[in-house]
């Protein structure tokens, strides 16, 4: 990582960005289980997943939710500061992030409270020859205040209508070292599936360039099938995935026919590499 990183202010003139949009979520956020494979509010529990990609150990609330948030942050930055010290701070608009993220009914408390989750998350990250001992929060502080109207106001936090979030070096030393994903204009439509399962499946499979196999398999990856879950459960999460078939194979191009599913790489998918905006050829195939 880049230790002398100087201080950049990045206006967007336009706020839904380009057809791909800007980088959304590094590749490792979906390929293994940081965000619990449901949409309903959780109590806060520890859990691990492993992988090809690595392992991770998690103890707090983030659900596919929290992770559709998220996504349309870093979608929907109206302006961004990456500061000198690695962390990663920007200006949103809030209900635009929640239109984003397929919240019916917007709340700015709301909002708040999903953020509150980020930033108290604990998370462990281990990836293959590199590691992160320990992120005590992705976000590590939101502001907002009651004056100012200008954009770069906003970015210092005058802007009532806007709000500042910082997330911490540590979560943003993942985004630097592993490749990105850019898919901004599909977001309303994974928001849009019923299943934080399938949610959590389409996430994964875009990360591959192509995907081919066992729909069991990359449920059981990203936590949606786990151990200890008993059979009638199990039958359910699967069903639900199969209710959102349809939906996956029109508007991402997975197709799903029993236990089979592939994929090839959407045309508003795009990859960057963690240095660059060219082409991530990093990205590969699998078969699962």
């Amino acid at each position: 990582m880049n230790t002398n990183r100087k201080p950049v202010l990045v206006a967007r003139e336009d706020l839904y960005g380009t057809h791909f949009g800007p980088a959304v979520a590094s590749v490792i956020l979906s390929r293994l289980g940081i965000f619990w494979p449901s949409t309903r509010a959780a109590a806060e529990h520890e859990w691990v997943a492993e992988g090809p990609w690595g392992k991770v150990t998690m103890k707090g609330r983030l659900s596919q939710t929290h992770r559709g948030i998220m996504d349309g942050i870093f979608a929907h930055a109206i302006a961004s500061k990456r500061t000198a010290e690695g962390t990663f701070v920007v200006v949103v608009n809030p209900y635009q992030v929640m239109r984003s993220a397929g919240i019916k009914y917007p709340k700015r408390s709301w909002f708040k409270d999903i953020l509150a989750d980020m930033r108290r998350a604990e998370i462990s990250i281990e990836e293959t020859g590199k590691y992160w001992p320990h992120v005590a929060g992705i976000i590590s502080e939101y502001i907002e205040h009651d004056d100012g109207c200008d954009l770069h106001g906003a970015m210092e936090g005058r802007d009532g209508r806007f709000m500042k979030i910082t997330f911490s070096s540590a979560w943003m030393r993942i985004f630097d070292a592993t490749l990105a994903v850019r898919y901004a204009s599909l977001l309303p439509a994974i928001s849009a599936l019923r299943s934080g399962a399938s949610q959590a499946l389409v996430r994964h499979v875009i990360t591959h360039r192509t995907c081919y196999g066992s729909l069991e398999k990359i449920l059981t990856t990203i936590l949606a099938l786990r151990e200890g879950m008993s059979r009638s459960q199990a039958y359910e999460v699967v069903a639900t995935v199969h209710r959102d078939a349809v939906a996956m194979k029109r508007d991402f191009g997975i197709e799903i026919n029993g236990d089979s599913l592939s994929y090839s790489q959407h045309a508003q998918v795009k990859f960057s590499s963690p240095e660059s905006n060219d082409d991530g050829e990093q990205a590969g195939s699998i078969d699962v």
